[in-house]
């Protein structure tokens, strides 16, 4: 068994990124490890860390992010619906000291639903911070604006194709 190794340069991360493959019979298969280990061995200083949960808190203070009860209130559905949309990945929480919170753009009445959902399915697996990230970051593959953006104009397919994009990079 013969195995070759190919350097690729990734725009989210620094240096190159090294990729194992295996050359089988008839094809090759891309070696990759689990999804929850990617960011696992990062090292981050606690300053940074502290800053990034400060900065977390003012979210949940601001109004960016809802607790459950004014989320449901906000779409006026049940828990039980919640939790199904959450095990389709339609919806996605992010964690703030320990407590589980919503975008509050999820519940914007003047956002698409559909689209925001679709979009969330999209990214799949990925954690709640990542998929935060992915919505309001402004992109230069989507003209230097952010996914919110150009969902509240009507650029869904774009928006969906970028969000694959994005679930291979990260989880590659």
């Amino acid at each position: 068994m013969k195995v070759r190794t190919r350097l690729k340069r990734r725009a989210f991360g620094q240096g190159l990124v090294r990729f194992r493959w295996q050359q089988t019979t008839r094809y090759f298969v891309r070696l990759r490890p689990p999804p929850a280990e990617h960011f696992s061995t990062v090292d981050i200083s606690d300053d940074v860390r502290a800053e990034v949960q400060e900065h977390r808190r003012r979210l949940a203070e601001d109004g960016s992010l809802l607790d459950a009860n004014a989320f449901q209130v906000a779409l006026s559905i049940t828990p039980a619906d919640v939790q199904t949309a959450l095990d389709q990945k339609r919806f996605f929480t992010v964690e703030v000291d320990g407590e589980l919170y919503y975008p509050a753009f999820l519940a914007n009445t003047d956002m698409d639903r559909h689209a925001l959902e679709t979009v969330s399915q999209a990214l799949g697996e990925m954690s709640g911070w990542l998929k935060w990230d992915f919505f309001v970051a402004r992109r230069g593959s989507l003209g230097d604006k952010s996914p919110l953006e150009l969902l509240a104009v009507g650029d869904i397919k774009g928006v969906i194709a970028r969000a694959r994009t994005f679930k291979d990079e990260v989880l590659d």
